[in-house]
Formats: structure tokens, sequence, C-alpha cells
């Protein structure tokens, strides 16, 4: 019944779908459309009937709940659920919830969906706004022309658009869904995903369209599951007036977080270190995915109760029951117990819930945003005590913390001590298990293009498997192993939600034209897609890669970079979102599960998607993703393709969250050779890092970049950037090679500088009254007279030097604020003198 009540919930608005993609087919009249009560419920009904092949001579049941959700019938408790469910969702989303629910009119197709990124402020009274961007009604892609705002055209009419997208949708949903649509809830999650993440779940003018039809229907199925599971443990399913209560707290809200990530991730030193690494940050990525979907396994919930789940973390809608607390118990000391024997420790996994209501979700005075908050601070309470559940446990105490058996030897990768009966030695490496099969799994992402997960109890190594589910990276799926798949096995493709390559496949082709798609032919699988940042690599080795510069300074670059106060995103930024708010409505009033999941789902598209696209293939040799997920990255490669990657990374990023100055990146890059060990490398570029996230200027903080030993801010890089680009377009010769002259003379100013700096230090002087008797001191007329003397000899240079010597000498940058430019010169003339060795 579950699956039932999951269908009708993901379905429900499916008719607002159809009657804005195929108006012709999906028209009512008053007396057609009475019966529902709204036009776009008739247009559920109908596609309903239409496109989906049942069993018998009645249809199934849940087709009611879907298409009655505006008129549920008081003996029709299933039909009252998803009402319910799906008045909680839009009281959730909407400033309020009336009983009037016709579309727009003529506004259906002026009405875009608007991103949620461009409105979030972190303080309050930010100016509300009417929004100049808007997403493209397009499939999901990770890419700049599919997933990126746009800028909100005078006279936009999206009824073309509508309409090619929903052919597409009607095509694939006949050959994916028409048959056995109950056996494939997963695949339908996706797809739904797929062609509604851009579709508004609302046209009317009063409405705010900044939710999409695919989170409310996924939220309405998540409320809907959880209120059936609550009611049935009630023995209270057949009673209308109670599953209307809204006061009753039916809900738990459930977060998981897998501590100790970072070191395991870079703990390691540069033997084997890029597949390694790889295996390493995929294999994180892949639990916090497996784990939450354990736990929902195992309430017999589905995908839909995953609030979010990204960067190790994810957030679950549970129904408050005992049987639900108390398998959340269970679930998390196996899980524990699993990833313990698994890595001895290094990673463990820690939650808290809190109980919640149907009056906490609805925007107006709702308390989602203490709720939330509320779990937050479990969590962290939690990290002090990761092993707590398993140290009260007597029977395995002894196994998990008892001493080892046999002769321990160390990892030349980990550094890790293992049993040396369970060391395996590669090219001259000694590697413990962890290490090995990690390693092995890294090597596999090279081609993968697929992830399948099975549900088996055994596998050739214990990494392969997760509680139940065997994880496979495939290239290829061919006929035979097609055919080896069960009912409940998952297909996902990676970082591409087109199918039609999966379509040309012989298996395929032979299936889908068939009147049905039977347990006999093996059929039932699951179908969707993952955006893991990463599938790109190296091919070859650290010091190999740092050869590859188009300098002859033959270094690598590491790279990490994360989204500056997430914490603070999240917990205010919707409660301070910048639209006009109602009259009365509390801080709360746009603080909404369905817009929590649509920033978290934009942010992981960001990151796990898009940065894919962003290395370009003729950069693939010389620059790679070794993990890019929730809001943070980590790229290595050769160190001045790396150092521009930064800068265009930081571009687009702005570009997709709508220059909302909320959304800030901080990054630390650091160079070195390529034999030096990885794991030290990438610890530098966090110390890098940290250095940006403590920078302040002129009242701001954090959004700055560390590179060459000095933080700036972004807008000082992207100067410097265009100083580096002039500078040398001036110096390099005919045959190539650079003049190296001028940078000469710019590192004599800086030594100047530098010195006489160090000097006034030594004495009384605080750091204000130094810089500002340094800013006059003798270096600038040296300055001037040297760079004057080299002009007269280099008379070609003229402009640029009389650029260089006005920033230097000018006061302009300080009246307005900003460093004085001897303070960047530094910096400038490491990058130039890098770049033409």
């Amino acid at each position: 019944m579950v699956k039932d009540i999951v269908l009708a919930g993901l379905l429900h608005d499916v008719g607002k779908f159809a009657e804005r993609g195929s108006p012709e087919e999906f028209s009512f009249s008053e007396a057609e459309a009475a019966r529902f009560q709204w036009a776009h419920a008739a247009a559920t009904d109908k596609f309903l009937r239409t496109r989906i092949q049942w069993d018998g001579s009645r249809q199934p049941p849940w087709f009611n709940y879907a298409a009655m959700h505006h008129n549920p019938s008081d003996n029709s408790p299933m039909e009252w659920i998803i009402a319910e469910a799906d008045r909680l969702s839009s009281g959730m989303e909407r400033a309020s919830y009336a009983a009037d629910e016709r579309e727009g009119g003529k506004q259906i197709f002026k009405t875009p969906l608007k991103p949620v990124t461009e409105f979030v402020a972190l303080k309050e009274g930010c100016e509300a706004i009417e929004g100049q961007y808007y997403l493209p009604l397009r499939t999901l892609q990770p890419d700049e022309l599919n997933a990126f705002p746009r800028k909100m055209p005078e006279n936009l009419n999206l009824s073309d658009d509508y309409q090619a997208l929903f052919r597409q949708f009607d095509a694939e949903f006949e050959k994916l869904l028409r048959h056995d649509i109950d056996q494939k809830t997963d695949t339908l999650y996706f797809l739904l995903q797929k062609f509604w993440w851009a579709v508004p779940s609302t046209t009317r003018k009063r409405d705010f369209p900044d939710i999409s039809l695919f989170e409310h229907a996924k939220t309405t199925a998540a409320l809907a599951s959880c209120l059936y599971v609550f009611h049935q443990t009630d023995n209270t399913l057949n009673q209308v007036e109670k599953i209307k209560n809204r006061a009753q707290k039916k809900f738990l809200l459930f977060s998981g977080d897998l501590g100790g990530i970072q070191n395991f991730i870079y703990q390691i030193s540069s033997k084997g270190a890029y597949s390694l690494l790889k295996g390493r940050s995929f294999y994180i990525q892949i639990l916090s995915d497996l784990a939450a979907e354990h736990f929902t396994d195992a309430l017999g919930l589905t995908r839909v109760n995953i609030i979010y789940s990204s960067g190790g973390k994810f957030y679950l809608l549970l129904p408050n029951t005992p049987q639900t607390i108390e398998t959340i118990a269970h679930v998390s000391q196996t899980v524990n117990q699993d990833l313990f024997d698994k890595f001895n420790g290094a990673i463990h996994l820690r939650n808290a819930f809190i109980d919640i209501s149907g009056e906490d979700l609805m925007l107006k005075n709702g308390r989602l945003w203490q709720k939330w908050e509320a779990v937050s601070r479990g969590l962290h309470r939690q990290a002090q005590q990761p092993f707590v559940a398993l140290l009260q446990n007597s029977e395995e105490y002894e196994k998990n913390f008892g001493p080892g058996k046999g002769d321990l030897k160390t990892c030349d990768a980990c550094h890790g001590e293992a049993e040396e009966s369970e060391l395996k030695t590669i090219d001259n490496v000694q590697l413990c298990p962890v290490c090995f099969e990690l390693m092995e799994m890294g090597k596999r992402l090279k081609k993968a293009r697929y992830l399948v997960l099975t549900r088996e109890t055994r596998a050739e190594s214990k990494f392969d498997l997760f509680m139940g589910k065997r994880i496979y990276l495939r290239e290829a799926l061919t006929i035979d192993w097609l055919q080896k798949l069960k009912s409940g096995d998952q297909i996902f493709q990676f970082n591409n939600t087109c199918y039609d390559a999966l379509f040309e496949n012989e298996w395929f082709k032979n299936r889908l034209p068939k009147e049905r798609l039977g347990a006999a032919d093996l059929a039932r699988f699951q179908l969707g897609f993952k955006h893991y940042g990463g599938t790109r690599r190296l091919d070859a080795t650290f010091d190999e890669i740092a050869a590859r510069g188009e300098t002859g300074f033959e270094k690598l670059g590491v790279l990490r970079m994360d989204v500056d106060n997430l914490g603070l995103i999240f917990s205010r930024g919707l409660r301070h979102y910048r639209v006009k708010r109602a009259s009365g409505d509390g801080n709360g009033h746009f603080y909404s599960l369905a817009r929590l999941t649509t920033l978290s789902g934009q942010l992981s598209l960001f990151f796990s998607g898009y940065l894919n696209q962003l290395i370009a293939d003729e950069e693939e040799a010389r620059c790679a993703i070794v993990y890019a997920g929730g809001d943070d990255l980590f790229i290595v490669g050769a160190w001045d393709v790396v150092t521009e990657k930064a800068l265009e990374i930081r571009k687009k990023f702005a570009a997709f969250t709508c220059h909302n100055l909320a959304f800030t990146m901080s990054g630390g890059l650091t160079i070195t050779g390529g034999k030096f060990p990885i794991y030290k490398s990438a610890e530098y570029a966090g110390q890098a890092e940290e250095a940006a996230k403590k920078f302040s200027a002129n009242g701001q903080n954090k959004n700055a970049f560390t590179a060459f030993g000095l933080p700036l801010n972004w807008n000082e890089w992207f100067r410097l950037k265009d100083l580096k680009e002039q500078i040398l377009k001036n110096i390099q010769k005919a045959d190539g090679r650079y003049d190296r002259a001028l940078i000469n003379h710019l590192w004599r100013i800086v030594e100047e500088y530098q010195k006489r700096y160090l000097e006034l230090q030594r004495q009384s002087f605080n750091a204000a009254q130094i810089k500002k008797l340094a800013r006059h001191e003798r270096w600038m007329w040296r300055m001037v007279y040297d760079l004057t003397r080299f002009k007269e000899r280099n008379r070609p240079l003229s402009p640029l030097i009389d650029e260089l010597m006005e920033l230097l000498a000018g006061d302009a940058r300080e009246k307005s604020g900003d460093r004085p430019f001897i303070e960047l010169l530094p910096t400038l003339t490491q990058w130039v003198d890098y770049l033409t060795r």
C-alpha cells in the first residue's frame, strides 16, 4: 500500500503538466471537471487512465487517490491522505493555501520557475525583489545551456517549450512506465526529476513560482507515505478527522552524517594516490546515498522520503511511530558496525531526529527552521561520542576494541596498520585491504558510465557490498549482464539524464516495443541517473601531470574550494527571503522542506554535475576533479591550469547563483612537486583555504582565494588576471619565449617595499601606522625612477608601464577603500614569474 500512496503522491499533479503541454487533449468542460473540482485534476485522471496499462477489469485504486486530491470522499481515507499531504506540501510552499487551485489562464505560459538562489538573504531587512532570472524549461542536464538561470525577457511565452517537453516526457513514460509502474517507483522518481525540475508547481499570480512541480510532487509523496504509516500504526486509518489533525506530531525530521570523511579521503601518501583518492571520494559519496536508502528500505519507505543526500550528509522525513524510532536505533548500530568492520573506526555515522507536526511545516508561523537547527545541534552532540553504541554492545566489544591478531605492518598509502597476511603488493607498494580495494574502485571509475546496485549478500570484496547492496561500476551494459538483473536492482547513468544510448542497446530494443515488460523479461529494475563530480580522470602520475603545464615551471597545483557560510544559508537564507511577505507572516515565512531540497539540489547540481562540464576535453589530460559534491571541491592538475580553473569556477558560480551576494566561495591553492605526498598537498591547500576564510577587507569577510601565499578577494584576483595577460602579451618575443627584464624590475620594487616594511615593523609602530608610512617610503620614488628609465629603453612597453606606475603611485584605490596596489604586486609578479620560466 505504501507504493500506491507514493505513486499517487508523485503523480497527483501530472494533470498540470499535461494541461500545459497538450492543451488540446487535456481540456475539459466545467461539467467534466466538476467531479474532480478542478480541470487539472481531471487531466490527472485522464493521463493515468490513458498512459498506464493495468491488469484486470478495474483500474488501480491509487488512480482515484491521485485524481481526487481536491475533492476527496469522506468514505475514502486514502484519498484524504493524498489531499492532506498535498495541502501540507502547498502550505509549506505558498503564503496561504486556498481552495482555488485553478491554473493562471494566460499567465500559465508567462510564468517560469524562479531560481531559489536569487532570493536567499543572510540578513533581515534586505530589499524585496521581483527577480530578474528564470530557469529554462528543459530536461535536466548538468550543463550551462540547460541548468543555468537566464535573464527574464520582456515577452516570455513558454507554450512551445511546454509542448516539446511534454512530448518527450510522454514518449519516455510510454517506454519505461506503461507497464508494471508499481514496481518502478525509482524510475518514475528520476523521470519526474528529469522533466519537472524546472516546471513551476503553480502559475497563479498571487503565488510565488519558485518551487518546481517535481519538488512539490516529491514532498507530497513523502508526507503521504508518512501519514499512511502513522495512522495505520495508530489504528486511525479510517478516521478522516484524525488524518486532518495538524497539531499532532506525526512526522520525524531525521539527519544522518558520516563523520571522519575529510581525514579518510586525504590521509594518503603519493603512492597510487590518484586512483586511491578517486576511489575514496567516490565511496564516501555513494555511502551517503546507500545509508539513506538503507534507512528508508528498513522502514518500508521509498526514495521520496530522502529529503536530500550529498557531501556525506542526508536528511529524511519519517513517520513518528515507536517502530520507526526502534528501527532507527537498530539500523544505526548495524550501519556503524559495518563501517567499523570496513574502516576500523575511520568513518562513523551519527544521527539525530526530532518530532514535527503539520502545523510546524506550514509557512505561516511555521517552526521548521527551529526544528532544523535542533537536529543540527543533535548531530553536533553525537560527534563527541561516535562509538557509544558499539561500546555498549558487550558481545562485540572484544571484536571491535580488543587487541589485533598477528604481526601488524604499515600500509604504504594510508600509513594505517594491517595484519601482514592482509597486505597486497602492487608495483612494490604494500597496501592494506581498504586502500587496495578502493584503489581498484578508483581505476574502474576511469571508464565507468553506469553505476549498478544489486541486492546481494555476497561479493568479491567487502567494499563492493554495503548493507545488502552490491556496487558495480560498468562501462557498458551487455545483454548477458542485463539478463542477470533482478527486480529491485538499480541502474544509474553518470552525469547524463538522456537514456537514448541505453535504449539503443539490443536488449532494450528487443523488449521496449513489446506489449508487456514483465518479470519474465527481468525488466523491473530501476533506472535513474547520478551526478558525480569527477568522472574525468588523469591518465598519468602526478609527476607527469606537473610536466604537462604550458610553462617551464613543472609543478602540481592542488585546489580546494567551498561555499562560504553554508550553515547560515540554510538556517537564515530562507527566513530572510527577498520576496515581499504577506502581512502577519512570521520569520519562517519561506522556510520549507521543498525550498531546502531545491537549494541543496541546486548546489549539488553545480558541484556534482556542472563542474564535470567545466573541464574541457583539451584540459582533461592536465587537470581533473578528485572530489566535487555538496558544496566543495578538490582538483589537481598542472599548476597553471588549476589556477585559471579556480577563477573560472568562481565566475561561473556567481552566474549560477544569479550574482546573489549571499552566495560566495573561498578557496586555497598550493603548488608542489609531483612527488610530494598528496595528503600533505591537500593539507596545505586546506590551510590556504582556511586563510581565505579568515580574510577580511572593507567590512567583507571570506569570499577570497589564497594562492602564491597571499589571500586576496576575487575582484583583486580578476584584476590581476587581466594585468597578468597584458604583461605576458607585451613581453612575449617572436619565438614564443619571454623577455623577463620587466619581471626583474617588478621583483626589485617588491623587495624594496618589503624590506622597508620589515624595518618599520621592528620599530614601535602599529600595523595601521606601518602601512601608512610604508606607503610613501623610498621604494616609491625608486620605483618611479627605475620604471621611467626602463620605459625609455623599451618604448613599446610604455602604455603597460604607465598603467603599472599609476597603480603603484596613485591613491585612487585607497580612496575607494581598496588595498594599495603595492600589496598585490608580489602575487602578480610571482604569477607572471612562474608562467615565464
